[in-house]
């Protein structure tokens, strides 16, 4: 007997306090209310670091940089707190619902998911219907069947959650896989049943009656010789192993063999102490180069400092001063830079040019690797030809035998048939 699915998602609760009644504080105000509280602390944890990091800048600019992680922390959580949703408010729920009608239902579930889309009614019952209908009208009958349970997994998730409203209310209905059973039809009308079986779950097929009875047998005994057609050709591999075991020992062998003298070849140790080396030198030449610049930097910031603070002489003498000084820093910066550059050119030259004849060695050594590998694989054809040729022989009479199955099946499964009534029943 089938099953049918007719599911209100009040059924079986008690009454609660309706959606429209005031309740004071909702758990979303709640949490509103204390992220709010956590975001204000973060600001005035940042804005404290920030005044002190202003008061002693000359002595410690850190705490400066200190306050700013603050102060994203706290956005970030005024943020969180404005985009949680308080579906107990009433006035926010009826927007909620309101804007819903603008929206398909992929984007009405992915703004509040299907849970909260059945528990707080951002579409009513009716609408819900009309929209599922609308959106899988234009889905492929597996992409259909996929929606479907997501749907029915939402709505069964939304039943065991607490009510908002009154029991006895019109319940929610997902409309039956069978409403399309035709698009099934449609899409099946060129594939044999093997195809069938491959692309279509037969649990639905035969949970929402897509097809007969008599075609869903059929169906079954696809399945069933493909069984017997997998069964017997991993038995024929095995036997085919079982009767070459030498052989096949050998050929893993001299795989294995060929992999490790190229593995421990002089080329791969040669460019990995290159590779290091390099590295070695670049970092140790940006770091001596980053400390130079950084001393033209601490220079210019200790002429700056001492004369601003110089109680005597003229103002304008000062800053021309400190602006022929800057010009000095920045003239000595970019002569670093372009030393720097020129040694980390002159370090990748001399890296490349050290490797070039390693690689060459490296591609010589695979090529050998290469060749050994296939002239074992040569080896093991040629010494198991005749068992080969035995097994192959099998397979074919397998795969043949399969087909003449299947021929016959897809002759039952085309032929003409008493058609059942097909199950309307809802989810």
């Amino acid at each position: 007997m089938a099953q049918v699915y007719n599911i209100s998602f009040t059924t079986g609760y008690k009454k609660e306090t309706p959606l429209t009644e005031p309740c004071g504080w909702t758990d979303v105000k709640v949490k509103q209310a204390w992220l709010n509280s956590a975001a204000a602390l973060s600001a005035i944890t940042g804005a404290g670091a920030a005044v002190a990091g202003l008061t002693i800048f000359a002595i410690n600019g850190a705490l400066l940089l200190a306050a700013v992680p603050f102060f994203v922390a706290s956005g970030l959580i005024v943020n969180h707190a404005r985009s949680l949703i308080d579906y107990e408010d009433p006035k926010v729920l009826t927007e909620l619902r309101k804007n819903a009608l603008d929206l398909s239902l992929p984007k009405i579930v992915e703004k509040h998911t299907w849970e909260k889309l059945f528990r707080f009614e951002i579409l009513s019952p009716t609408q819900f219907t009309t929209f599922y209908r609308t959106h899988v009208d234009a889905l492929s009958f597996n992409e259909m069947l996929t929606f479907f349970h997501v749907a029915k997994k939402g709505l069964d998730a939304a039943i065991t959650q607490a009510p908002v409203s009154a029991a006895g209310k019109e319940p929610f209905v997902i409309p039956s896989p069978t409403e399309w059973k035709s698009k099934f039809e449609t899409e099946t009308k060129g594939l044999r049943c093997d195809q069938i079986v491959d692309r279509y779950s037969l649990a639905d097929l035969k949970t929402f009656q897509i097809v007969p009875d008599a075609q869903l047998k059929v169906l079954d005994d696809v399945v069933a010789a493909n069984h017997v057609f997998s069964t017997r050709r991993e038995e024929l591999q095995r036997q085919f192993k079982d009767r070459t075991p030498y052989q096949h020992s050998a050929l893993e062998n001299a795989k294995r063999l060929a992999e490790l003298q190229f593995a421990s070849h002089y080329s791969h140790s040669m460019l990995s102490h290159i590779d290091r080396r390099e590295r070695d030198e670049i970092s140790s030449h940006r770091s001596l180069y980053r400390s130079r610049i950084c001393a033209e930097k601490q220079a210019f910031n200790n002429f700056e400092h001492s004369l601003t603070w110089h109680t005597y002489g003229c103002n304008v003498h000062k800053h021309q001063a400190i602006e022929v000084r800057r010009q000095e820093m920045e003239h000595a910066i970019a002569q670093l830079k372009e030393e720097r550059n020129a040694c980390l050119l002159g370090i990748n030259m001399r890296a490349s040019s050290d490797r070039l004849p390693l690689i060459a060695a490296r591609s010589t050594a695979e090529e050998i690797k290469n060749l050994t590998i296939r002239k074992a694989e040569e080896d093991f054809r040629r010494e198991t030809a005749p068992i080969r040729s035995e097994i192959d022989a099998l397979h074919a009479k397998n795969s043949e035998e399969h087909e003449a199955k299947i021929v016959s099946l897809e002759k039952i499964f085309r032929a003409p048939v008493q058609e059942s009534i097909g199950w309307n029943g809802e989810v």
